[in-house]
């Protein structure tokens, strides 16, 4: 024996489970079969093809770089410590070692040769640090990317301080009662 549901129809002409399957169960179609997926060779390429669309950088970022010196320079170390571990990784993707951003880092950097360049500065502040590089240089978003630039600094800065430490202890120049490797101990 078959069941038959029944179903009132709306003013629309649909029965009412066509409705509400239509107004809640909307499927997109499926994608295409015939388009091929895209490679991480190729996703790097895309990267490094929109980075380079960078001219300058955006107000809040050239401010922090312009306003003391040693913002640059530590800005720049913190981009440099990062290529030197992405090189000392190994360099195929389907290891797990490196992602595509950080091979594109590599190839904006030319293996870190060019760090100074606000196509590398803005994709290593976008996707490192995470800063919405707002080109309009809204007052809020400037205030926001300075904060996160200057945090990112100053951890910067204290890495180097800890190994600048853990170097000169390994080297005996601090004796193990010296108060300064007590500081590392705590760190290790």
């Amino acid at each position: 024996m078959q069941k038959r549901a029944m179903s009132r129809v709306t003013s629309s002409g649909e029965s009412e489970g066509e409705a509400e399957q239509g107004l809640f169960f909307a499927s997109p179609s499926p994608p295409p079969l015939h388009l091929p997926r895209q490679t991480p060779q190729d996703s790097v390429l895309t990267m490094v093809e929109e980075a380079n669309k960078t001219k300058a950088l955006a107000p809040p970022v050239a401010n922090f770089m312009t306003r003391n010196n040693g913002n640059k320079f530590a800005f720049l170390g913190l981009v440099r410590r990062q290529v030197e571990l992405i090189k000392a990784r190994s360099q195929d993707i389907r290891d797990g070692q490196v992602t595509v951003f950080d091979k594109a880092l590599l190839q904006l950097s030319q293996d870190g040769r060019e760090l100074d360049s606000p196509v590398v500065i803005r994709f290593f502040a976008e996707q490192f640090l995470g800063i919405n590089m707002d080109p309009s240089g809204r007052s809020a978003s400037a205030v926001e990317a300075s904060r996160v630039l200057e945090r990112a600094v100053q951890v910067g800065r204290g890495v180097k301080m800890e190994q600048t430490l853990m170097n000169r202890q390994n080297q005996g120049m601090y004796p193990s009662h010296h108060p300064l490797n007590w500081k590392l101990h705590k760190v290790q």
